[in-house]
């Protein structure tokens, strides 16, 4: 498989995860069109994920320990939904990340 279907399959697991069809804003989630189309979804030049912005979107659930896939991603915003569960270990692997911004989260464990 492609990287871009690797991507594309991981953040059909976050909306699959957290009741995307439920988002305040689900634009072109689950569709061709390209990554960067997708609401909150932002690409570098090759086509990789590097940022996921979707703060007060009304997501709910877990996080799918496969966002610890996304190796480009280096900004995580996700403040102000109604995560809950533990962050995915994953997530502290990823070397590029250097904006996690999952506060707002009452349920959501970042103790883990």
């Amino acid at each position: 498989m492609s990287i871009e279907k690797d991507e594309r399959a991981i953040l059909i697991a976050l909306y699959d995860a957290t009741d995307g069809a439920n988002w305040n804003n689900n634009t072109n989630w689950k569709t061709d069109k390209p990554l960067s189309e997708w609401h909150g979804v932002q690409t570098n030049d090759a086509g990789r994920v590097t940022g996921l912005r979707l703060d007060w979107n009304r997501l709910s659930g877990s996080l799918p320990s496969e966002l610890g896939q996304l190796t480009n991603l280096k900004k995580l915003g996700l403040s102000d939904n109604e995560l809950s569960g533990a962050i995915p270990s994953s997530l502290r692997q990823l070397k590029n990340l250097r904006i996690p911004s999952l506060d707002g989260n009452t349920n959501l464990d970042v103790s883990a």
